[in-house]
């Protein structure tokens, strides 16, 4: 079994002692999995990242290399197919997307080119939202016409949501058959460790009252502006809430 993933979490590549990546020990799981069940399986990960970058690839595990593609957005359809072209492609037995837009369009033609399973992958929630239409009413606009191309030629989607699942299928009813719900895999051995609330003891003389904890990264994407208005407003209904 030979998988051929594509997309643009460079987070991947991105590790120090101080800051190990968890993508990186997720998807290095995922390959484990994989040759549990197919002993000399591989995953094959054409990757968009920053232009300073080189496109030397990096074996990350056994059966786990990853083809880095330095490019902007707007160059990284082109590169990326160079790219495949040297991996033989035609060799692969299933594709996967991480979104159903620029990667998922390149998914898609080489599914069509050489007959080959196409899996997309919907991590949030896009496609006719009008909260995230609204984000980038020219950009985002464009990227749904293309997303809805792309699902329609998909054999399978996964989403990570239940709800999310419940909202495409509303929408697009055509898709429930070959809509999936699988929740990303979570290291809970991050969490092991208890929360250390000596400080909060002494600040409150033993009586920590009710707060509210985030875990996240401190990107875009997580919209803390929101989380801390929301939080704003719950400091106004819960006194002594922090």
């Amino acid at each position: 079994m030979r998988v051929l993933m594509i997309g643009f979490d460079s987070t991947m590549l991105e590790e120090s002692p101080q800051k190990p990546s968890d993508t990186k020990e997720r998807h290095c799981r995922y390959v484990q999995a994989l040759r549990e069940k197919y002993p000399l399986g591989e995953l094959i990960v054409i990757l968009k990242v920053p232009p300073s970058r080189r496109s030397v690839p990096v074996q990350l595990a056994e059966g786990f290399t990853v083809y880095p593609v330095p490019s902007c957005r707007t160059t990284f359809l082109a590169k990326a197919w160079e790219t495949l072209k040297r991996i033989n492609p035609e060799k692969f037995d299933l594709i996967t997307t991480q979104t159903p837009f620029d990667d998922g369009w390149l998914g898609v033609k080489v599914k069509e080119k050489y007959k080959i399973p196409l899996n997309v992958q919907i991590h949030s929630s896009f496609l006719d939202n009008p909260y995230w239409l609204n984000m980038r009413p020219l950009m985002n606009r464009i990227l749904n016409i293309l997303g809805k191309l792309v699902i329609r030629k998909a054999d399978t989607i996964r989403v990570v949501s239940i709800g999310e699942r419940r909202r495409l299928i509303s929408i697009f009813p055509f898709l429930e058959k070959k809509l999936f719900y699988l929740p990303p895999y979570f290291n809970l051995k991050l969490l092991g460790q208890p929360v250390n609330t000596d400080s909060l003891n002494a600040k409150f003389s033993g009586k920590v009252p009710p707060y509210i904890f985030f875990s996240g990264r401190l990107a875009k994407e997580k919209n803390i502006p929101l989380l801390l208005k929301a939080f704003a407003l719950v400091r106004k209904e819960r006194k002594g809430v922090f």
